[in-house]
């Protein structure tokens, strides 16, 4: 289990310095070009025509315009040759879990900064660093908090944030006092984030992230098990309008799409749990037994049945056009 967390752990960590790398070299030697991909033009054997009644996205108040060259100063960065430097403001990086809670931080950040210093791209002198990572934790930006909104301020002073890599883990566009804070005063800052669309991505600046979550912990992906249930809807929390087209689809394909819903009613406080026709399931033992599982847009934005799904074995189908993916711009989610 120790294993599992320093894996996932350093994983993760070195693909967002490898997507910081890319982003910093792509801009300066390549000249910036659009990718389009037109999924129509894949063939097919079965097309499903499915309207979902969602609201549409609002842009966000970031400057979608932001490059290396408008929003980020290189100047700032070769002090160690072409190695990537980054500096994290002081703090108190612990494993107690009461110092976490005075310092205001989650476990999951307090690992994202020691991963960051404990690797050889950190570096003690802010005036040598090419990339600041201020220590304040943002994984949950729902509650106001008073030491951030300060050094938001500050930040602000120093040209809104620039050279600034600010990781967001709740990426929520309505019900968000904090994130309009950090709109407004940090929009030259780099975000590390989870839920962007194409509407509040700004490509080869920010970084798209995964959902993590607590089931990577402790995987048991037992290779051996059928995987009897051909495509299935297990994601809790999805759109109405959306989960009553799944219901329709399945009355037309009962024996190829099976939907197990969250199991209400039931005495257990396991969210793990999942049911379909009056019948309980693990929620691991539902993907470990699937072969295709449906990623829908859900209550936010942020997907975290992604990486359950690829962690036990069941191929990702994902039904949400203006997603980004994680780490999108050096990994090939098309193939």
């Amino acid at each position: 289990m120790h294993y599992l967390k320093f894996h996932y752990r350093y994983f993760f960590m070195f693909l967002i310095l490898s997507v910081i790398l890319f982003i910093f070299i792509y801009n300066i030697y390549i000249y910036k070009s659009d990718y389009i991909t037109d999924f129509k033009s894949r063939n097919s054997k079965v097309k499903l025509n499915i309207t979902f009644a969602v609201k549409k996205e609002k842009k966000n108040s970031l400057s979608i315009l932001c490059n290396i060259f408008s929003c980020f100063n290189v100047y700032q960065c070769g002090h160690k040759g072409s190695r990537l430097s980054v500096y994290v403001y002081a703090s108190n990086l612990t494993s107690s879990d009461e110092k976490l809670k005075k310092n205001h931080l989650t476990q999951e950040f307090n690992l994202i900064l020691q991963a960051i210093v404990s690797s050889k791209y950190y570096v003690s002198n802010p005036n040598e660093a090419c990339i600041l990572v201020p220590s304040f934790d943002m994984l949950n930006s729902d509650k106001k908090n008073t030491p951030v909104i300060d050094f938001l301020n500050k930040l602000q002073q120093q040209r809104k944030g620039r050279n600034h890599l600010l990781f967001q883990y709740i990426f929520e566009p309505t019900n968000n006092v904090q994130k309009s804070e950090i709109d407004e005063r940090l929009n030259q800052a780099m975000i590390a984030g989870v839920g962007f669309t194409k509407y509040t991505f700004r490509r080869n600046f920010d970084i798209s992230l995964p959902v993590f979550s607590s089931l990577l912990y402790d995987i048991k992906n037992d290779a051996r098990k059928t995987r009897k249930y051909f495509v299935i809807s297990s994601q809790a929390n999805t759109n109405p309008d959306i989960h009553k087209d799944l219901l329709n689809l399945q009355q037309m394909y009962p024996n190829e799409l099976y939907i197990f819903d969250t199991c209400l009613g039931l005495n257990s406080t396991n969210k793990f749990l999942r049911c379909t026709n009056n019948q309980v399931h693990t929620y691991t033992d539902v993907l470990q037994t699937s072969s295709f599982c449906l990623v829908l847009k859900g209550e936010n934005f942020g997907l975290s049945i992604l990486l359950e799904a690829l962690a036990y074995g069941c191929i990702p189908v994902i039904l949400y056009d203006s997603i980004v993916m994680p780490f999108d711009e050096v990994i090939d989610w098309h193939r």
